[in-house]
């Protein structure tokens, strides 16, 4: 059996303003003015975040809060895992210390 190798998302460039973006699932990241240096690291920040994703859409940083994370993990735990309530409960602690310093930005 032969391995299709899945193609990256190309570095483009957007002509109306002469930067450079990706486009990932519709989504359009620009990345800097189109052939720069920093372009360029901009683009393979992105790709390597997406390869790493598993070739899907992913969240910039920025749209990510800290209490919707510890939820979706809190779900996880609860769900997909088999811990100890011990377990949950000091987790549940350790996180809304976290949530108390991070969350809400």
């Amino acid at each position: 059996m032969l391995y299709q190798r899945k193609q990256l998302p190309k570095y483009c460039k957007h002509n109306a303003s002469g930067r450079a973006y990706v486009r990932i699932s519709g989504k359009m990241y620009y990345l800097g003015k189109y052939g720069s240096e920093a372009s360029r690291r901009e683009y393979d920040r992105i790709i390597a975040e997406f390869v790493a994703n598993g070739r899907q859409s992913f969240y910039s940083a920025d749209t990510i809060l800290v209490e919707n994370l510890i939820v979706r993990f809190l779900d996880y735990a609860e769900n997909e895992r088999n811990y100890s309530q011990g377990w949950k409960a000091q987790m549940s602690r350790a996180l809304a210390f976290l949530n108390n310093f991070y969350g809400k930005q």
